[in-house]
């Protein structure tokens, strides 16, 4: 098991061969390795022994170039919100693809800010998103957004597409009517933004596409080392979103 802030992140891990959560007997040889899928573009996966940094792998020591294929395998974030602060926006929107196929769809919904009892008795529901509608281009979806509060705190709602499309396909969003669109290839190098109508309207904003380097990594560490010991994997994207790893032990079966 590992967890998650948010984004979802597909991490494998083993000790030895043992997969997280395992309790194994004491070696002097510990073999790590890690296969990841995350959410976005990886900052660095981190080891750590009782809780101690023995290890980082950074994307500097990952290999940076990619397939230079057409079909490019990456994830689509779009985030809509933002506008003028206390206020609520509906939006009706889809998001698709012209060309290629949606391998998952991962809604990125947040839930309102209730810290008491007393609050939740003020709105009527809290589940304000959903997926409508889903075919093998495009995602129809429905949520409500209300301008950020303050600078720290994100009241933004998004989906997140896994796709393998041509470089030269459009990424597109119908967004209450208004359509906006991009070919991937202008996705690869940044994230693109706009607003629905004037300076504090609700936003839009599709995130850089990572590209498969970015965000599918896999690893190996290998350690001698004494006594018992318990190691876990820590993972942070470049978006401060992050994983933690259940633990595996090594405990000395004679104690």
């Amino acid at each position: 098991m590992f967890a998650l802030t948010g984004d979802r992140m597909d991490l494998r891990f083993t000790v030895n061969d043992a997969p997280m959560g395992s309790v194994v007997p004491t070696t002097g040889r510990r073999k790590i390795d890690f296969q990841l899928a995350a959410g976005g573009a990886i900052d660095c996966v981190d080891i750590l022994r009782d809780g101690e940094l023995v290890k980082r792998f950074s994307q500097y020591e990952m290999p940076a170039c990619d397939d230079a294929s057409d079909l490019v395998h990456t994830r689509i974030h779009l985030e809509l919100g933002w506008g003028a602060r206390h206020k609520s926006f509906q939006w009706d929107a889809e998001l698709g693809i012209t060309d290629g196929e949606i391998k998952a769809v991962e809604p990125r919904f947040r839930g309102r800010e209730v810290v008491s009892p007393v609050e939740a008795d003020e709105v009527d529901s809290h589940h304000t998103s959903k997926v409508v509608e889903r075919n093998e281009r495009s995602v129809r979806f429905e949520t409500v957004t209300t301008g950020n509060p303050n600078n720290s705190t994100n009241t933004c709602q998004g989906i997140c597409l896994e796709v393998a499309m041509p470089r030269d396909a459009i990424v597109f969003a119908d967004l209450n009517g208004r359509r906006v669109e991009w070919p991937l290839s202008a996705l690869l190098t940044g994230a693109r933004s706009g607003r629905l109508k004037n300076i504090d309207s609700p936003a839009w904003r599709f995130h850089r596409a990572p590209t498969p380097a970015e965000w599918k990594w896999s690893g190996a560490w290998e350690e001698e080392a004494d006594g018992d010991a318990s190691y876990y994997l820590r993972v942070r994207q470049r978006n401060d979103q992050w994983a933690w790893t259940s633990p595996v032990f090594l405990r000395d079966e004679s104690v």
